[in-house]
């Protein structure tokens, strides 16, 4: 069994990209935009990819497909996304350096609330983002 610490941004990259086709195709909210998530799951892999090298970097990537859902007109963030977030913000809690990964986290905390507050102003997702994103880092950093 390998102990490189990039496997899992290496594993996480092509199952997170392939849930996310399968959720576009599966899921009825998301079949009719299903050519834009499959972008938005490339997204996400391609993060994840970014991730193996600059966990910082990559876990910023990685919620970027929020706004990207938003820009490309589809609906969002959806289960994969979410999931593809937490993850992101546990690896950076572990690979990176404490201050740098709590920088990353605040800067996808703030793209997540940005992106939400655009779209359906403040509501709960204002407060949820944060109180899943922090605690994911941490567990990274245990």
């Amino acid at each position: 069994m390998s102990r490189d610490p990039r496997l899992f941004p290496l594993v996480a990259a092509p199952v997170m990209g392939a849930l996310g086709v399968v959720e576009a195709a599966s899921d009825a909210e998301f079949r009719q935009s299903f050519g834009v998530l499959v972008v938005v799951a490339a997204w996400l892999a391609a993060g994840f990819l970014t991730q193996a090298w600059l966990p910082s970097v990559g876990a910023v990537l990685v919620a970027g497909f929020y706004p990207l859902t938003a820009v490309l007109g589809a609906p969002g963030p959806g289960g994969t996304g979410l999931i593809s977030a937490m993850l992101a913000m546990g690896y950076v809690g572990y690979a990176a350096p404490p201050r740098r990964s709590m920088l990353a986290v605040t800067a996808a905390v703030a793209v997540f609330v940005g992106t939400d507050v655009a779209l359906h102003g403040v509501a709960w997702d204002s407060v949820f983002f944060p109180a899943v994103f922090y605690p994911a880092r941490w567990a990274g950093r245990l």
